[in-house]
């Protein structure tokens, strides 16, 4: 037993050949030391030896053999900060990127984006970033290379700046319009390259291409524009590879980039078509209809996008208060006036439902704020349409009292006399009433036979044009009595009241030979 206990004693404690040999190199009071001597593999223990410094020891010691490698090629030329990031990288092209990168801020940000498409989007801003930099700090020479790089000894693959990351460069002694065709073209380019390198379904590669091309269009980078690093640290916010795409896209905003990223961050897959360009290139003045839109949940996409298309601050801000799809489209309207649209929004704020039929006659109407107040104020559309038809405020002030029915106020409608229309409103409650009235002329007339009760004393009265026929008629206590007066001649008044006063006149017949078919007081006293 105490045999077996020794040797298994010197098993443990022999050292394999290659970590022999390399301990042998290496004075058993170095941090080395220990490191090696607890290493299991040949290569971390040959990489070790190469450690300038404790810390980077450690490195070495906690990553794969790639990271190893690089770490020790790099240990002179970078920061330790660095050192740290390549330690941890996932993949050659990240740790390449890591090392293209010189502010520490932008490599820790880059370094912790969870998605390959977001990282190669970051590295793509942060390198035209740092080539802006880097052009301004060297007078206005050609430049014609990407972030400063150094040439090392192993084969990794190409970095992604050589394909879509690379960023613009410019002549910086040209006009900008002369390269302002060559941008658009790389940038679209670019971001083309960008979506479909990054891209795993269709679905998202033809909404990023419809959303990111159309934007880049007619868009020409700045070249006067250094790029602020908290933009990157927005970008890297991104959840979605079209939101980063759109931020990026808005890197060279002078104005309310906060604002515009936040609005691109708020924004849910499906309403990214009606935003892109539009959000580029909204100005400052409406970046607070925007926030004020995208701030309430869910977010109205019909608004949004009206606002983004709009051209003009006041119709942008009514729009912001609209609360129907109808009547933004109405306040979006080209033909819309200011007053129509401040009018109709006044009115919305009451009336929450708005038919079609009253904004299609609003929009027919005139710029009268008296008539559109109005027709908005209308419930049945035949009122709202008689009155837009109506020539005169006093008519309209009649027409749109609720009392007045439809047939009477067609009559109004088509009356042009002041006094008739008033009658007709207020005394005429039945229509032939109303018919008998719009015949008359004379307005005294119209008052006495208002009068009467009976249709046919009016219709009698309607035909008669002396005034003490008119009355008698009034008074007249039966039918024929009312048309004996109406055959009397016109200078047998007299005859007429006597008529009205006899009571032994029994009926018309008797009223005829008394006094004849055409009243006369020559055979009264027969």
């Amino acid at each position: 037993l105490g045999h077996s206990h020794t040797s298994a004693s010197k098993g443990k404690d022999e050292k394999p050949d290659w970590k022999a040999e390399i301990l042998n190199e290496v004075d058993q009071d170095d941090w080395k030391y220990d490191l090696i001597k607890n290493s299991k593999e040949k290569w971390r223990g040959e990489l070790l030896c190469y450690c300038n410094q404790e810390r980077t020891g450690l490195l070495v010691n906690s990553c794969n053999k790639t990271q190893a490698e690089i770490l020790v090629e790099e240990q002179d030329h970078e920061p330790y900060w660095k050192l740290e990031l390549l330690s941890e990288a996932r993949n050659e092209w990240e740790s390449d990127s890591i090392l293209k990168i010189e502010s520490q801020s932008l490599a820790e940000c880059f370094a912790a984006s969870e998605h390959s498409w977001l990282q190669q989007i970051l590295f793509s801003a942060i390198a035209d970033m740092e080539t802006r930099i880097s052009r301004k700090k060297k007078s206005s020479q050609h430049q014609h290379s990407n972030i400063p790089k150094r040439k090392r000894s192993s084969n990794r693959s190409k970095s992604y700046s050589q394909n879509v990351g690379q960023p613009m460069v410019l002549d910086s002694n040209r006009n900008p319009k002369d390269d302002s065709n060559k941008v658009q073209e790389q940038v679209a380019v670019q971001v083309q390259a960008q979506i479909q390198e990054t891209t795993s379904d269709v679905g998202e590669s033809e909404l990023g291409l419809d959303v990111y091309a159309e934007a880049t269009a007619t868009t020409e980078l700045p070249r006067d524009i250094i790029i602020d690093p908290s933009r990157v640290l927005v970008l890297a916010k991104a959840k979605t590879r079209w939101q980063a795409l759109m931020i990026k896209l808005i890197m060279y905003t002078r104005y309310s980039f906060t604002d515009k990223a936040d609005i691109i961050l708020s924004l849910e897959r499906d309403q990214a078509l009606c935003g892109g360009k539009l959000i580029a290139e909204a100005p400052v003045w409406k970046m607070d209809f925007l926030k004020e839109v995208v701030h309430i949940k869910p977010i109205c996409t019909w608004k949004l996008t009206f606002i983004l298309g709009c051209p003009d601050e006041w119709r942008c801000s009514l729009m912001s208060k609209a609360t129907s799809y109808k009547i933004a489209a109405f306040i979006y309207a080209e033909d819309t006036s200011r007053l129509k649209a401040e009018v109709m929004t006044r009115w919305m704020q009451n009336e929450q439902i708005m038919p079609r039929w009253k904004i299609n006659l609003v929009s027919e109407c005139v710029d009268d704020e008296s008539l559109l107040n109005d027709v908005l104020g209308c419930r049945e559309e035949w009122r709202a349409k008689i009155i837009v038809e109506a020539d005169e405020d006093w008519k309209r002030g009649i027409l749109k009292q609720e009392h007045v029915d439809q047939w009477k106020a067609k009559s109004i409608a088509n009356e042009q006399v002041e006094w008739k229309c008033r009658m007709l409103d207020s005394r005429c409650a039945e229509k032939w009433r109303a018919q008998i009235i719009k015949g008359v002329n004379e307005e005294w007339k119209a008052e006495l036979i208002l009068k009467a009760q009976e249709q046919w004393r009016a219709e009698l009265m309607e035909n008669i044009n002396i005034e003490w026929k008119l009355i008698y008629v009034l008074r007249a206590p039966e039918h024929w009595r009312a048309k004996m007066v109406e055959r009397m001649n016109d200078r047998d008044q007299a005859a007429s009241r006597e008529m009205l006063s006899l009571d032994r006149i029994p009926d018309e017949q008797a009223a005829i030979q008394l006094f004849g078919r055409h009243g006369s007081s020559a055979n009264l006293f027969l």
